[in-house]
């Protein structure tokens, strides 16, 4: 009876785990990119498929380098990279698979972890945009996973992974470096831990395979470094620094507990989620009181705690929950290896375990299937017809939301919009006439109007006083819009297209 129902439920979270694969990719060619940061990443990308190897601030040329090369592989479309984040996730749940096999030998154990992961609401979202997390993820659970196999017999060739896949993740993500970290303690406790030799010895074994791990963490940095050259890595490094530091408040218990609290909350799928943690965690020090903890068990633990410490110590300056997102698989690994183990192994706990995380994650099913169309996808549909790639779109009014400048990439209207927030000149005929303006459009979507909120910057205040001699405390987008519309009429554009997107207005 009881292989039946272990047979019965691997069955059913086999399901599960090709549901989850299925949504991965359900409808990725039609909803375009959303999000100003996938913008940003796609385009980067597409510049370094095109030979222009630009490090930007943000310091991450490894995903640059390999977005590039899937644009090359798959186009520059909208949904290639979508695509490879699928996979990517897709592979992370076979790695736990591999992982939790390596360590059980429980296939309904490995199963659970897998789909318990895999249907998680944020991890799925993410998965569907070109934003570098999912990416990370893999390589974070690659590198434990090859750690977890170092551990059994120290052989070198798996911590040099464990340091080369490290590498991929913190040159897609640079806060991710500090889990060097835990890749230290990982070596430390299982050197120390478990050696009977001279100190002499064990302290050459440590060493020895510490250096090995370095070079595996670094040696994609010298590639990079012989690529670019040592002054643009460098400068980029100083001004990703510089980015993530600034303004950093409260102590760092405070940080520790705040951003802790919200992240671990928003990955886990909720208050639920969290408890899960916070509850495995008293597991596994009930368990390291008891007796030692095997030092597998310890590198699953060590990653996410690490992280969060050195987080809030380093970088944690605004609330930014996808930050933690590379480090939830092995959250979700963890989880269950406690429950396993507390629970003496046996066959109902994975089940009750992955039945509850599955439950409470249902509704990541309805995500794909109700995800809306892009708007910048919507409109580059609306207005193709209309722009040719000779032409410029004045995106208006001030308040559109502009980060990263979506409509000013490639992907969408050739790259031909323009948008007025960033204009410099002293009117709105100095704007059409030295942007070479022909076309015109007023957005009825997309704005935003914290832009003339109370952190209103300088240059929009400039900015609506130059064009418009108007005071932030009068403005509304409509009174704008209004402006706009009697400007043009005074300029005898001609309406060529109006919808609930927008007007769109042709100068001749």
């Amino acid at each position: 009876m009881l292989f039946h129902l272990n047979r019965v439920y691997q069955i059913a979270l086999f399901l599960v785990i090709v549901c989850c694969i299925y949504f991965r990719f359900y409808h990725i060619q039609e909803i375009g990119i959303l999000h100003p940061d996938a913008f940003f990443y796609w385009e980067s990308g597409r510049e370094w498929m095109l030979g222009n190897e630009i490090v930007t601030e943000h310091f991450r040329p490894f995903i640059y380098w390999l977005y590039g090369k899937i644009l090359w592989i798959g186009g520059d479309n909208d949904w290639s990279i979508k695509a490879f984040n699928g996979i990517c996730d897709i592979l992370t749940g076979i790695t736990l698979i591999w992982s939790a096999w390596s360590l059980r030998k429980n296939l309904t154990l490995a199963l659970s972890i897998c789909a318990s992961y895999l249907i998680l609401w944020q991890p799925m979202a993410m998965s569907r945009t070109e934003t570098v997390h999912t990416v990370s993820a893999l390589f974070i659970t690659l590198t434990v996973a090859c750690l977890i196999k170092w551990t059994e017999k120290l052989n070198k060739l798996f911590i040099f992974l464990s340091g080369l896949f490290l590498s991929f993740a913190w040159l897609t993500h640079p806060d991710l470096a500090v889990l060097g970290l835990a890749v230290f303690f990982t070596i430390l406790y299982k050197i120390f831990s478990g050696f009977e030799t001279s100190r002499r010895e064990t302290f050459k074994t440590f060493m020895v395979n510490f250096i090995i791990f370095l070079v595996g963490y670094f040696i994609v940095l010298f590639l990079f470094i012989e690529r670019l050259g040592l002054d643009v890595i460098i400068q980029s490094l100083l001004a990703n620094h510089k980015a993530q530091t600034k303004s950093m408040t409260g102590s760092v218990l405070w940080r520790f507990i705040y951003f802790s609290y919200h992240y671990l909350r928003i990955n886990l799928g909720g208050l639920a989620g969290l408890g899960l943690y916070i509850f495995s965690i008293g597991l596994f020090l009930i368990n390291a009181i008891k007796h030692k903890i095997s030092s597998k068990d310890f590198v699953v633990f060590i990653f996410p705690v690490v992280y969060l410490i050195l987080c809030s110590l380093l970088f944690a300056r605004i609330l930014i929950p996808r930050l933690l997102l590379p480090l939830i698989p092995l959250i979700i690994f963890f989880i269950h290896l406690q429950f396993h183990e507390f629970f003496k192994r046996k066959l109902i706990t994975p089940i009750l375990l992955s039945g509850f995380i599955i439950v409470l994650n249902l509704k990541s099913f309805s995500l794909a299937k109700t995800q809306e169309i892009s708007p910048y996808r919507q409109i580059h549909n609306r207005y193709e017809k209309f722009i040719s790639a000779s032409d410029k779109m004045l995106i208006t009014p001030l308040t559109i939301q502009s980060i990263h400048s979506p409509l000013m990439k490639k992907i969408y209207l050739h790259g031909n919009g323009e948008y007025l927030i960033f204009s410099e000149e002293e009117s709105l005929d100095q704007v059409i006439s030295e942007r070479n303006i022909t076309y015109v459009w007023i957005s009825h979507i997309l704005r935003d109007e914290r832009v003339f909120g109370k952190n209103i910057k300088p240059k929009n205040v400039e900015r609506l006083r130059t064009l418009y001699k108007m005071e932030p405390k009068d403005y509304n987008s409509e009174k704008e819009r209004i402006l706009l519309r009697e400007y043009l009429k005074s300029k005898n554009a001609t309406l060529v297209d109006q919808s609930n997107l927008g007007e769109l207005y042709e100068l001749k």
